[in-house]
């Protein structure tokens, strides 16, 4: 029969988590434990087959239980309960594997659900343990402070948080941005988790989305690589070839943006934005553009987004981004003519602030434009430079 361990340090809870699961006794007992350092023991002396886990306990939290699991039970599925409160936040846990979400006050029957998924998958040996990208997003919503050890075969490194803010992170080899990305793909890990940060000054700048999406694709990238395959490495040269040159984005009044023109050579002529997009064929994204989509939607700060190919076609939206659009290839549009008029280098990035406080984002890659708007406390800068090596990387 199958063993359940359910740790939390609130007894009337448990005692209400055993009461509701009683009825289901004749597929699996329960066994429970008031924090991690408990846990851990009973781990030691008994085979459990999946745990339930609160993140907020004394003696040991659910974050170095976690860790503890990463080194020594890998193979145990895990259900993490947490007060967050959020069905995006749920979204971003489950995108990432390893463990599943459940919000506290507990449904029962959506407890049960994620016990069978859990119980049925390791089963089919479908149970990765603890992934660092799930850990790493977990600590970034509790807004943890911490120091992470990641050891995976021979490597070793060194990830900071503060404030559920990636600060910095080092290898042997490397450091910063470069080095999340290298140790955010190693699979599998062990991780040790110390409840302070020593490095306090903030060195990578891109969102922790960004960086875990862009090391799983690089790590696949690598994975098609070493068995043989040849299409992304030419559509990495296509994009290598086509990639505009560097330049300095600058603030445009888009306001200018909407004045007649003259027709002539060298002037900009009016266009009317609702000819520069055509309708997508259907509700489908593109599979190159998914990642970044998902990405770019669970972010704080986004009000409406347009992903076009560089023809004008709509591609995906969020939040009327449809209707937006027209503007983004407008305004890249006039942007471009205005360097080609002044014979300066195109800038990958161009950031628009409008009257009410809020942003324009338009970044250009060599086959899709990425157009947001964002409220006025969102980073465009760091956006920006988080998204540029992976338009480069997009093939259609």
């Amino acid at each position: 029969m199958k063993k359940i361990l359910i740790v939390d340090d609130e007894t009337n809870f448990l005692l209400s988590l055993e009461d509701g699961l009683r009825e289901f006794s004749d597929t699996f007992t329960i066994a429970t434990a008031h924090n991690g350092k408990e846990a851990v023991a009973i781990l030691e002396r008994e085979d459990v087959d999946l745990i339930i886990t609160d993140i907020k306990m004394p003696e040991m939290d659910g974050f170095e239980l976690l860790a503890h699991l990463s080194i020594a039970h890998g193979d145990i599925p895990v259900i993490v309960m947490t007060a967050f409160g959020s069905s995006e936040i749920e979204e971003r846990l489950d995108s990432m594997g390893a463990f599943q979400y459940i919000e506290k006050p507990i449904d029962f029957d959506v407890l049960i659900e994620k016990v069978k998924e859990g119980l049925a998958a390791a089963e089919k040996g479908h149970i990765s343990g603890v992934s660092l990208a799930s850990f790493m997003q977990l600590l970034s919503l509790d807004k943890k402070t911490c120091t992470l050890g990641v050891v995976s075969g021979d490597n070793v490194g060194t990830v900071f948080f503060f404030d559920g803010e990636l600060m910095n992170a080092f290898t042997a080899t490397m450091e910063g941005q470069e080095a999340a990305l290298e140790i955010a793909g190693w699979d599998p890990v062990e991780i040790e988790i110390q409840h302070l940060c020593r490095q306090r000054e903030r060195v990578i700048e891109a969102p922790l989305g960004f960086l875990l999406i862009e090391s799983a694709r690089m790590k696949d990238e690598r994975k098609e690589r070493e068995s043989g395959g040849k299409g992304l490495e030419e559509g990495d040269k296509k994009a290598e070839k086509a990639a505009p040159a560097e330049g300095v984005a600058r603030e445009i009044d888009p306001a200018t943006l909407a004045k007649p023109a003259e027709t002539g050579e060298g002037i900009a002529r009016e266009i009317d934005p609702a000819s520069l997009v055509s309708e997508p064929e259907g509700p489908t994204i593109p599979t190159a553009i998914a990642p970044m989509f998902d990405a770019l939607t669970s972010m704080d700060g986004v009000n409406r987004l347009a992903i076009l190919d560089r023809q004008g076609l709509l591609l995906a939206d969020y939040k009327h981004g449809s209707e937006f659009g027209p503007y983004v290839t407008l305004l890249l549009a006039e942007t471009e003519k205005l360097n080609v008029d002044l014979d300066i280098s195109a800038p990958q990035s161009l950031v628009v602030n409008k009257r009410t406080g809020n942003k324009l984002l338009v970044i250009a890659g060599p086959q899709i434009v990425v157009g947001l708007e964002l409220s006025n406390d969102a980073s465009a800068g760091s956006i920006a430079d988080s998204m540029r090596p992976m338009l480069q990387r997009i093939s259609l």
